[in-house]
């Protein structure tokens, strides 16, 4: 039932213009939403949660998919229209607007980016002009030879450039060593989690690795409590996912040369649980079944 009714509401997010106020299928998919968690979470690291906000920003930026005046804007109409009917069905805590150290604000700022973004990809432009400076000056802006020239391949890669940037920060501050073997991608994965409790993002972590008969490994990543909790369940079955642990963790079996084959997330009423496939390091992805 649960997954039903994320797939509605994803589609619903889908067919409705950010922009649209007061259209029907937005509040329908509005009043499908799961409300937002009724628990005093760990305030977040304020450095933590810059780098995770600003990092999605950057590699947007990097993409080159839309002017990013035209985003900032959307990104402001669409925070604007969202904030009053996220604050109704808030339970008990009271978000402090502006406040990245709060997750029940980091929940709503981090779905608003998102869901901003997938939109904006969905329409992305191969070229535009940008306004640059106060003075009204354009620049032309094509996207680089580097990014997939298909909307629909933008969504996992900037996945990927936000999960790469996460797990470089985290493995430069904590001496996170390479990892080859799967036993030994999920050690540093335990390493990286702790990085998220650490910094306040999670209120707890566990890392299980099983080895399937056709070579694979999967790696199951839980994290208690995350301070995106609600945002992850909203965008559940959308292209574009705000699951930084998750992010971070694929980054990390890339770079052990693993090959990623798959990602499937679960979700408990506190819980959220990553199942990440992959071939081991050096080996050739099975076939498709």
């Amino acid at each position: 039932m649960a997954r039903t009714r994320a797939i509605i509401v994803a589609l619903l997010l889908m067919c409705v213009s950010l922009s649209a106020k007061g259209d029907p299928l937005k509040l329908l998919a509005r009043r499908l939403r799961p409300k937002p968690p009724a628990i005093a979470r760990s305030r977040i690291d304020q450095d933590f949660a810059v780098l995770l906000m600003r990092s999605s920003y950057t590699a947007a930026e990097e993409m080159r998919f839309v002017p990013m005046d035209e985003f900032q804007r959307a990104f402001f109409l669409n925070r604007q229209d969202e904030w009053q009917p996220y604050l109704a069905a808030v339970e008990g805590l009271v978000p402090k607007q502006g406040d990245l150290q709060d997750p029940s604000y980091f929940d709503f700022i981090s779905f608003a980016q998102y869901s901003t973004l997938a939109e904006e990809m969905r329409n992305g432009r191969l070229a535009y002009r940008e306004l640059v400076g106060a003075e009204g000056e354009q620049v032309v802006r094509e996207r680089p030879a580097d990014v997939p020239r298909d909307n629909a391949a933008l969504p996992a890669e900037h996945r990927r450039r936000v999960g790469d940037v996460i797990f470089s920060w985290a493995s430069e501050r904590y001496d996170i060593a390479p990892a080859r073997a799967p036993d030994e991608i999920a050690a540093r994965a335990r390493e990286l989690l702790e990085v998220f409790r650490i910094r306040g993002f999670v209120a707890s972590t566990a890392v299980q690795l099983a080895q399937n008969r056709d070579g694979s490994a999967t790696l199951t990543c839980a994290v208690g409590a995350p301070a995106t909790l609600w945002s992850q369940r909203v965008l559940e079955g959308t292209a574009l996912r705000n699951d930084f642990e998750a992010m971070a963790v694929n980054a990390l079996v890339r770079q052990a040369g693993a090959t990623l084959l798959s990602q499937r997330t679960s979700f408990s009423p506190l819980d959220v649980r990553h199942a990440i496939t992959f071939s081991a390091p050096g080996r050739e992805a099975p076939a498709a079944r």
